[in-house]
């Protein structure tokens, strides 16, 4: 899915101006298939941000490139992203990018029991 070979992605990337290195990535694409009701929902997500960038609002503005690449470059006419309700930062980032948090809404992950969140 990250290289785009199962269907439309989107890679944003923003380097640090200092030295052209990279300092936050973000993804987007469809993870639902065509006969899905939520084909043209595409996801946003696996935000990362260099750990000396964080806390200057890279992460925001990498997350909202990632978000504007789903509509204006895969054409998706909605967009959702997840994040746990104890990740406080992503909650944030992901109101600030104008999305609205639903807690009715839950999502689960199937990992080996015992195995480290490769989350926060």
């Amino acid at each position: 899915m990250l290289s785009g070979q199962t269907g439309p992605a989107t890679l944003a990337v923003l380097a640090d101006p200092a030295d052209g290195s990279i300092a936050a990535t973000a993804f987007s694409y469809f993870p639902y298939n065509r006969h899905s009701p939520h084909h043209a929902t595409a996801w946003a997500g696996l935000v990362t941000v260099r750990e000396d960038m964080r806390k200057r609002g890279v992460g925001l503005r990498v997350n909202a490139l990632a978000l504007t690449a789903a509509v204006t470059e895969l054409g998706a006419e909605r967009v959702q992203q997840y994040a746990r309700r104890s990740n406080i930062a992503s909650c944030r980032m992901i109101e600030r990018c104008g999305l609205r948090l639903r807690p009715d809404v839950r999502s689960g992950i199937a990992q080996p029991a015992g195995a480290q969140s490769f989350t926060r």
